[in-house]
């Protein structure tokens, strides 16, 4: 395999949130156990709303009439990804915090499908109605990005817009420019396969690997790691590769609701900024209304990575017509 093409498949790692590919960034030895084993613990009891796939945590704001602010964590996340901006949102927005069943030690969802993303999208629009909910933004960091790209398509309910937050409308073309749904599909099946059949050391191995490429902090990769081991695999597998061969692209011009994608660049992630540039306003060219923000020296878990920043691109977006 070339260089560039390493890189590459490493990226699109990043992307999903598995896969080892390059050099861990935690320490080897660390012990995560615990941890799992209290988040576990105390998952239960915080949400004010379930259903099979979704978890609703709400923090009501201070301000009359707030609008509503769905955050959605990506794959085999927790919701405590946003907690980093979680007090500032909460000034302007009633923030609907998610977490979905299966991932982080959420109790995995009480009728199993291989359909994650398809659920997960019924759950939210049936959330959304039964709250009544008026001037809802979606926000999604990875697959729940694209979960809420899929929502604003299906038209169910009515949003303001969506904010994107490192995710794409087909995942595969990271690797492939040319890549299809059919094309995807025996490396999708390939992803799977490899989650489901590592033994536990392997798998615990592989994701200490690939939390690397995942941020640059050391205490962002422990939490994403222990977040990993603490998911139900099988719900993993099967977002994995719903995420490869679910292709949206065709479905853009149809999104009337705005969109804002914040996505994240470092110089190692082998191509430059103008590249990664070029390639998200391509990816997201289908779409009627979008605008872009790039966050520089930033991996995957851009909240982390550059918190500061993060924070003024989604006030930025929040109040953008």
């Amino acid at each position: 395999m070339s260089k560039n093409g390493l890189k590459n498949i490493c990226l699109t790692s990043a992307l999903l949130g598995m896969v080892a590919c390059g050099p861990a960034g935690v320490d080897q030895s660390a012990k995560v156990a615990p941890e799992i084993q209290t988040l576990e613990q105390n998952i239960e009891s915080r949400y004010d709303y379930t259903a099979n796939w979704l978890n609703v945590r709400l923090i009501p704001s201070d301000t009359a009439n707030a609008p509503n602010l769905i955050l959605i964590p990506g794959l085999v996340s927790s919701s405590k990804v946003w907690d980093g901006v979680i007090a500032n949102l909460a000034q302007t927005h009633n923030l609907h915090i998610v977490d979905v069943s299966g991932f982080a030690g959420t109790p995995s969802p009480k009728q199993g499908s291989d359909q994650v993303i398809n659920g997960l999208t019924k759950n939210l629009t049936m959330y959304i109605k039964e709250k009544n909910l008026q001037n809802v933004t979606l926000m999604g960091h990875s697959m729940g990005g694209f979960t809420a790209l899929k929502l604003a398509h299906s038209d169910a309910v009515s949003l303001d817009k969506i904010i994107i937050v490192d995710a794409l409308p087909f995942y595969p073309t990271i690797f492939n420019p040319a890549a299809t749904t059919e094309t995807a599909a025996p490396q999708a099946d390939s992803f799977r396969d490899i989650i489901m059949g590592s033994d536990a050391q392997g798998f615990e191995r592989m994701q200490k690997q690939s939390v690397g490429r995942m941020s640059k902090k050391a205490d962002a990769q422990k939490d994403i790691l222990v977040w990993s081991l603490a998911s139900d695999r099988s719900v993993m597998a099967n977002a994995v590769h719903n995420l490869m061969t679910d292709d949206m692209r065709p479905h853009l011009s149809d999104v009337t609701t705005n969109v804002h994608v914040i996505y994240a660049w470092d110089e190692v992630m082998g191509m430059p900024a103008a590249q990664m540039e070029s390639f998200y306003t391509s990816q997201y060219s289908g779409l009627p209304h979008v605008e872009l923000t790039r966050i520089e020296d930033s991996f995957h878990f851009i909240m982390k990575d550059q918190p500061e920043e993060f924070l003024t691109a989604v006030q930025t977006a929040l109040t953008l017509k």
